[in-house]
Order: C-alpha cells, then structure tokens, then sequence
C-alpha cells in the first residue's frame, strides 16, 4: 500500500504509462509516480495509458508526460479511461503535452463512470485543439457524465479550447424508443459540480470551467476572475410539451477575486451544497485557495455577525445553533426565543429540553439557552437570539 515509483523512462508506442493498458478485473491504487517521464503516441498516462481497470484510485503523478502525434489522449494520471468504473481520488503535479486530447488528470474520460471525483492537477497542461486542467475530453451518452470535487491551479495552453476543468465536453443528441407512438427525444448534457479553477487560460476559446461551452452543465463551481473569454453559452433543450427546440441561456460558474479565494469565501461555498460533508479545507492566511481534504488546514465558517470567513466558528453563532433549541422542536426560531425570555423571568420555569435532561440524567457544562455564555439564561440572551435570527 502507498506505493512509490521512481526513475521510468518510457517512450513510444500506441499504449504508454506504468501500465500501458488495464484490463477491467484489475485494481490499482495507492501509488505515486516520481522522477520519471513518459512519451506516447495514441493513449498516454503516467499510471495507465489505456484505462479499464475496475478500480484506480489514489495515485499521485510527479513526472512529464507527452504525446506526439495527431489524436492522441494524454493524462497525467490515465490517457484513456475507457470503463465505466471507479476512478477517484488522483492528483497530478507534472507538466503534461499533448495534441488533440489533453488533461492534468486525463486525456478523456468515459461518460456514467461509476465515480468520477475528487481529481487535483497543479501541473502545467498544454494540448492543441482541447486541454482541460483535469481532462481534455468528457464524453456523453444517454445518461451523461458527471465530474464532481474537482480543482485544477496549473496554467492551460491550447490552441483552441482551454478550459480550467474540461477541454471539451461532449453532448449526445438521439432518439430511442417510443413513447405514446413517438420517438423520446435525448438532448443530454454532462454535469460538472462543486469544483473550480484557479489557474491560468490560454487559448483561441476560454472557460473556467468548460473549454468547448456549449454541452456541460455548471452546479456549484467557481474560476479565477479573468481565466475566461467566454461567460455563457445558449443552450438547446427538446420541450417535450410544445413538440420543439427552444434556446435557454447557460451560465458556466460563478467567478471569484483571489481575494475571494484567499478569504475563504470559494472553500465555505463549495462545502455548502454538501448538507454537512466538508471536503474542502483551507488554512485561511496561508492557503491561497482551498484544497481536497488537506492536512492540517481547516474548515471554513462565515459568521453573519462578524461579515468575514474564518477557520473559527463565532462563539455565539455557534451556541444559537447548538444550545438555541430550547423546545426540541428541531428548529431555532421565535418559540424559542419565548422559552428563554420564560426562564429568565422566572428561574423556577422548566424549559422543555431542561426537562428531558432531567429525565434522562443528562449533565452539560453549558446549559441550553445561555447564549452569550455568561453562565446564565437572561433578558440578554433572549435579544443576541433575535439578533441572529433577524440576520441569517
């Protein structure tokens, strides 16, 4: 396990990596490839050239990678990921050159992967036609395919399309079956969410996101302010109803300052659509961007009452929400408000958490309705709940 390979010198030939292909019985993971280089013609990556391996996870790539020729699929992790198995968990460092199809983590990616997430690149990704800080080429089926937990701070060159997550992403158009007598019409776009780009573009077509615009959907995802030339794009969708196509608008992500960045506003608003898993993790201060699951950094929180991000959550947001819920109701608002104002009226008032503690022989340090903390439920702790509520 955690693996480290050192000093290949690998060069030429259609498949070109560590493994130049894996078959799909096979697992590969928790591997690091450094001091090395690897040169390829058709499918090319530092760990796979040509991916169907039911498994490839957490491997970390240090070395170069290149592809010479025409169409060729080049990654700094896999060229070609071929299956619609797990691929998750991989960062690339390397700098990573190529033709057609071109990505810090993959040349091209398969649409329905079973899991498609959590990638990294740092490394400088240059292509000709599509280059992706994570892959040059997402490809799309009937069910499409979704890249999620992505982020990508190495520069993008290409001479077409750059993008800071994808290069080009696929649509499929089609038909098949029938519904009522009629055909059911496919107009699928792939979704990339919860990811961002940091780094810089370049090229004749730039998105933060998504080089080629016209076929991903955006949930959630943030780029540097400045790495793109095109904000949006006109999409086509098939109205089932009305029997037609009609054009909507497409955004492709939200941009933010590095100032935002820095803040750790981009870390507090990637986690936010995450219902309490917090993968991202920033040293505010240090870290000028968040990162996957990071040691020793942490959890971003934005208090209401001070306006800013910290990697401290303010005292007293933190005992509104905790300790606020004073008549069990699972909800912090008004009811509780007069439950506080009732005991600290009149101390002899049994509140109705007060009296499931007791009935459960539950002791706490810090009793349910002190919110400022002081030791005792008061006026006062009545008015900062009214105070915090009217601002969240």
């Amino acid at each position: 396990k955690y693996h480290t390979i050192s000093g290949l010198f690998v060069r030429g030939g259609e498949y070109a990596g560590l493994f130049g292909s894996v078959k799909n019985t096979a697992t590969v993971e928790d591997l690091t490839i450094e001091n090395s280089f690897f040169e390829g013609t058709k499918y090319t990556g530092a760990v796979v050239g040509y991916n169907e391996a039911r498994f490839l996870y957490r491997c970390t790539n240090k070395a170069d990678v290149r592809s010479t020729a025409s169409g060729a699929y080049t990654g700094g992790i896999v060229g070609y990921q071929a299956a619609k198995n797990n691929f998750a968990d991989c960062y690339n460092y390397g700098d990573i050159t190529g033709t057609d199809y071109t990505g810090g983590i993959a040349g091209a990616i398969v649409p329905s992967a079973a899991l498609a997430r959590e990638f990294g690149n740092f490394g400088k990704v240059i292509g000709t036609k599509y280059a992706g800080g994570i892959v040059g080429l997402l490809e799309c089926n009937m069910l499409g395919s979704e890249l999620n937990f992505c982020y990508n701070t190495g520069e993008v060159y290409a001479t077409e399309y750059a993008g800071g997550i994808a290069g080009y992403s696929d649509r499929y158009f089609g038909s098949s079956g029938s519904s009522g007598g009629g055909s059911v019409m496919w107009n699928v776009a792939n979704t990339i969410l919860n990811s961002y780009n940091y780094g810089r573009l370049s090229g004749e077509h730039t998105s933060g996101l998504a080089g080629h615009n016209g076929s991903v959907g955006i949930e959630n995802c943030y780029y540097l302010e400045g790495t793109s030339n095109d904000d949006g794009y006109i999409q086509s969708i098939y109205d089932s109803k009305a029997g037609e196509w009609r054009d909507i608008y497409a955004s492709l992500g939200r941009s933010l300052t590095a100032e935002q960045f820095a803040s750790g506003e981009a870390a507090y608003l990637l986690n936010e659509m995450e219902s309490g898993r917090y993968l991202w993790l920033q040293d505010i201060g240090k870290d000028p961007y968040p990162y996957l699951r990071k040691l020793n950094s942490g959890l971003v929180y934005y208090s209401v009452l001070d306006k800013k991000f910290s990697n401290t959550e303010n005292p007293y947001e933190y005992a509104y929400k905790s300790r606020g819920d004073v008549n069990m109701d699972e909800n912090v608002d008004i009811t509780d408000v007069i439950q506080i104002m009732k005991k600290a009226e009149s101390s002899d008032y049994v509140m109705p958490i007060e009296k499931y503690l007791a009935e459960n022989d539950i002791d706490i340090q810090d009793p349910f309705g002190d919110i400022d903390g002081d030791g005792s439920i008061t006026e006062a702790d009545a008015k900062m709940m009214l105070d915090i509520m009217v601002l969240m």
